[in-house]
């Protein structure tokens, strides 16, 4: 789970334990600054002293395990030039608790057999908070496996609409439009007393499509704006970034008929562009959620979709330019005594197609060419087990896998 540590901490004690009277275990950032006491371990005389323990809520800047060494007249320093600790980096284990809602591939526009070009779309999971990727695999609808990593796209922290208040479940909310990442929430028929409050993440667009209630007492407050009765619809707004509530309530007395909203979250989606002559490895792709190297890969958690490709011709292999010949090309004399119109033209008119056979010959040698573009997201690291250079010979950590 994110945020939480729990595992075992492994000392290798000092060659001489003579003014040792424990060994302190502390949680710290990336330059090696103390963030949190785990624990402390008494010098027994053992090579080796062990320590398990469990922490929650650990701070996002937790990056390593520090050991050091002390006794009742103090501790050795922990950061600066006289520091004298062993260190291992940590590694926060965490397996994804939401994966993509939805892919969609927009068609393939490489009209070369067993290539593909296209638009990759991904509808992010609900909640990014335990996601930091989404890896895309090769994979063909019949294989029950997936075949190679194709690339990544990175998280953005994104969030689904959050609802809280008594009313909530009686509203309706689903996906909605011809774009993906859209959301409509409604409610008709609704009766006194209600609330409910949506927090919603921008930037996003809002469409306030439908609108009937009990003019001035049940409403909508979208921010500071409020919205009841029987508006000109539809009524657009821009929500900026950070949280912007959506507040629905009704009063005690007379009710209206209900209300409708769109909402289109600017990061709900993730884009992947498949460049010409990507090579078709397989006739589909399937997409996982990942938090660093660690998949959410159970059933139903991730998204296929199939890649069809135009079965045009087989691309030819890249031949050399002297290989290359101007195929259907005639070499034209200028008459004797033709104007200097003419010439002229004749001239244009050459050069145009030599411009176009170049281009053609850059193609066929594969000079042309269309990087694939990869959103990569930072994972931590494992480093190698650090070693003080006096006094504690070496620490190490094993995490312990969670949920």
């Amino acid at each position: 789970a994110l945020g939480v540590l729990e595992g075992r901490v492994s000392i290798t004690a000092a060659a001489d334990e003579a003014d040792v009277d424990y060994y302190k275990v502390v949680l710290a950032s990336s330059e090696g600054f103390p963030l949190e006491v785990l624990g402390q371990i008494s010098a027994t005389g053992s090579r080796e002293l062990r320590m398990d323990f469990r922490r929650e809520g650990i701070s996002s800047f937790a990056a390593m395990l520090i050991a050091v060494a002390g006794n009742a007249s103090g501790e050795q320093p922990l950061v600066g030039p006289q520091a004298m600790v062993a260190k291992t980096a940590l590694l926060d284990y965490v397996v994804p608790l939401f994966g993509p809602r939805r892919a969609y591939w927009n068609g393939d526009t490489d009209p070369r057999k067993g290539s593909v070009a296209g638009l990759l779309k991904v509808e992010r999971a609900r909640d990014e908070t335990t996601v930091t990727a989404y890896h895309v695999y090769w994979r063909n609808k019949s294989a029950s496996g997936r075949g190679p990593k194709l690339g990544s796209l990175g998280a953005a922290g994104f969030r689904s609409p959050v609802c809280s208040g008594s009313s909530c479940p009686l509203l309706q909310n689903g996906s909605c439009g011809s774009l993906m990442g859209t959301l409509c929430f409604e409610r008709w028929n609704y009766t006194s007393g209600e609330f409910a409050v949506l927090a919603i993440e921008g930037p996003a667009l809002l469409n306030l499509t439908q609108l009937n209630t009990e003019s001035r007492y049940d409403y909508l407050m979208v921010g500071w704006r409020r919205f009841s009765g029987r508006p000109d619809l539809p009524i657009v707004l821009a929500l900026p970034n950070g949280t912007t509530p959506i507040i629905w309530r009704s009063d005690s007395t007379a009710n209206g008929h209900g209300w409708k909203l769109e909402l289109q979250q600017v990061s709900a989606v993730a884009d992947m562009v498949l460049p010409e002559g990507t090579a078709a490895l397989a006739d589909g792709l399937e997409v996982f959620a990942a938090y660093g190297d660690t998949e959410l890969d159970k059933p139903g958690t991730s998204c296929f979709v199939s890649l069809d490709d135009i079965q045009g011709e087989e691309s030819e292999e890249p031949k050399e330019l002297s290989q290359l010949k101007p195929a259907g090309r005639q070499l034209k004399a200028t008459p004797v005594g033709a104007s200097a119109s003419r010439q002229t033209a004749m001239q244009q008119e050459d050069e145009q197609r030599s411009g176009s056979l170049t281009m053609a010959r850059r193609q066929a040698a594969g000079w042309v060419l269309v990087p694939l573009v990869l959103l990569a997201t930072a994972c931590c690291k494992a480093g190698q087990l650090g070693r003080a250079e006096q006094d504690i010979s070496d620490v190490s950590f094993a995490a312990t896998p969670g949920p």
